[in-house]
């Protein structure tokens, strides 16, 4: 299949978006397995190969799924093919950024998660402190974080199996049989420790993308919050509960009025439930509020 889709890039066939795009989705984050690194790796050499020729659409979806693979890719034996997303990202944000920033404010985001590490940490930074570096015309972050990141992108790293399975949990499982269906969906994408990120590629389809209708809204059907509570559970503390953080409330910090309040329930409503089930005073719950979504401090 790899060899006859550098064929078809060789040939310029129409179409060769919406091929790549399928071949993305089924480079799997939090699956490290042999097989997935090298589709992941093959992908990634014919992008490499045939860079200059490519459409501006495509290279961001090239840009978004290596980004996000980067993340998981960090034991020793994937040095060389972490090396190859970081110089192939790294050099279509220096090189093309301009083209990049519809994308909007999920670039930020796995910017943002990327930003630690040497290799992105001065494109970071230059995009706080000195923005025109990354291209003449742009402001800075906050000019992408109002820009809503399309749909594609976010169903970019689930699998087709996986927008199978969240929409039928949310449209025909009732909340009493929700447990069985978790137990099944962990055991099946969130043993392995790669697997952290993943939650937060979850948590921004059900925010983005699972908009339930009223009929759903008002019946026992498991509701967002539910399974975002679920994804949540056990990463309250430690370096790990920020990615899924910055996922849940990442379109709140910029919500607008015009902006549709479905995007932001999910989080309210997350909070809610935990308030229901822990009471707290004043001063607790803004401490708690500042703590789940990420802020070091609160003002009144």
């Amino acid at each position: 299949m790899v060899r006859l889709l550098r064929e078809m890039v060789i040939s310029k066939l129409s179409q060769l978006d919406n091929v790549f795009y399928s071949m993305f989705r089924n480079t799997v984050c939090g699956d490290v397995t042999p097989s997935n690194l090298y589709l992941t790796e093959s992908l990634l050499d014919i992008l490499i190969e045939f860079q200059q020729h490519l459409d501006k659409e495509l290279l961001a979806l090239a840009l978004y799924n290596y980004l996000r693979l980067f993340l998981d890719h960090y034991a020793p034996h994937q040095r060389e093919l972490r090396a190859k997303e970081a110089n192939f990202c790294a050099s279509l944000l220096r090189t093309r950024f301009h083209d990049f920033i519809f994308i909007g404010r999920d670039l930020v985001r796995l910017l943002q998660q990327a930003a630690v590490f040497p290799e992105f940490a001065n494109i970071w930074k230059d995009m706080i402190h000195n923005p025109t570096n990354l291209a003449r015309d742009f402001t800075g972050f906050v000019e992408l974080m109002k820009i809503h990141t399309p749909a594609r992108f976010i169903r970019l790293k689930l699998t087709l199996e996986m927008e199978k399975k969240i929409i039928f949990l949310t449209t025909h499982v009732r909340m009493a049989n929700t447990k069985h269906y978790q137990s099944w969906l962990h055991r099946s994408y969130f043993t392995s420790t790669e697997s952290t990120m993943l939650r937060c590629d979850w948590i921004r389809f059900i925010n983005l993308i699972i908009h339930p209708t009223n009929s759903i809204l008002s019946s026992d059907v498991t509701p967002r919050w539910a399974l975002i509570g679920w994804l949540l559970s056990g990463f309250f503390q430690g370096n790990s509960v920020q990615p899924l953080k910055h996922a849940l409330f990442y379109d709140w910090y910029f919500f607008e009025e015009k902006d549709n309040i479905m995007d932001i329930e999910p989080a309210m409503l997350t909070m809610w439930f935990c308030l229901k089930s822990y009471p707290l005073t004043s001063e607790q719950l803004l401490e708690f509020i500042c703590r789940v979504s990420g802020r070091k401090k609160c003002f009144y």
